[in-house]
């Protein structure tokens, strides 16, 4: 409760921020655009930076997470392909159910959970669901919905994505074994920017939340909660328990898949025209009913 309490209430803030008025819709864009572009960036490298990517532990649960992810998107595409529903719905539900929020919400609680030393583990585990789960929802949105657009379009947009660009140089300067405390002057500029990031995106979150709630695909919603809070974390669980040996690895993984839908989907939604308003919905609720579910997966680990 020590750990989801804070999180939630941060969120919680955000809500009443944005409901009294004291935070409006060009503010939150604002902080987004600020979260998404300079402080999220900013923790993500420094965060990767700082991975010894040569660690068999660390290598060991990238790699499961690599594979189980590209496991459960391929059974979650058949399921959804033979769904009886609008493609633009077939490609928001594939998205909503595999994409999860490890960068707004699960660093703030894997920092907690897992405090500073075995942080970079959780990291190891949450990088694929960061770098497939968009990779993978742009794919399947092209797929689905667009079909025409040129391959090297949505490439480009993939890569030029700031978390992703972020992502990237950090693990090149890890890979590189180039040492933080050889450019001090930079890495303490870029950890004071990345540690806004985890309280401004949390009460971004919570503003965003605002009056997004809507009581159509019921249904539909409540089969991607399942899907995204129960089905994912425990087919992680599983396959762990079969080919991950290492424990702080399967638990970092466990507690990755166990996310709401990202916040960074309802992006793409938007972008692609796939059901942004239902795509918003799950967002709500999936970030709700997370309260219990990751309290959970935090007693289960």
């Amino acid at each position: 409760m020590k750990i989801i309490f804070p999180i939630f209430s941060i969120i919680g803030l955000g809500y009443l921020l944005r409901r009294a008025g004291i935070i409006g819709q060009e503010s939150t864009h604002i902080l987004n655009q600020f979260v998404y572009y300079i402080s999220l960036p900013a923790l993500v490298l420094i965060s990767f930076w700082q991975i010894d990517w040569y660690h068999p532990e660390t290598l060991a649960t990238l790699g499961f997470n690599l594979f189980s992810i590209l496991l459960f998107s391929g059974g979650l595409l058949v399921f959804v392909w033979f769904l009886r529903i609008k493609p633009e719905y077939k490609a928001a539900l594939f998205t909503v159910s595999l994409v999860g929020n490890t960068i707004y919400m699960g660093f703030p609680i894997g920092q907690s959970v897992f405090g500073e030393e075995q942080f970079p583990e959780f990291v190891a585990a949450a990088t694929p669901h960061l770098v497939l789960g968009i990779a993978l929802a742009i794919l399947v949105s092209e797929y689905f919905v667009i079909r025409a657009k040129k391959v090297k379009t949505y490439l480009k947009d993939f890569f030029l994505n700031p978390l992703i660009l972020s992502l990237f140089c950090g693990i090149l300067l890890s890979v590189f074994r180039v040492k933080p405390d050889l450019f001090s002057f930079v890495t303490a500029t870029v950890e004071m920017l990345g540690s806004t990031a985890s309280p401004v995106a949390l009460v971004t979150l919570g503003a965003f939340l605002h009056g997004k709630f809507a009581k159509e695909h019921v249904g539909l919603s409540f089969l991607a909660i399942s899907t995204k809070l129960a089905v994912f974390p425990l087919f992680i669980a599983l396959a762990g328990k079969f080919i991950m040996p290492n424990t702080n690895g399967l638990s970092a993984s466990f507690l990755a898949a166990a996310m709401p839908t990202a916040i960074t989907v309802f992006v793409i939604s938007e972008k692609y025209n796939i059901a942004p308003r239902f795509v918003a919905h799950t967002i709500v609720l999936t970030t709700l009913v997370s309260i219990a579910t990751i309290s959970i997966t935090l007693f289960l680990i």
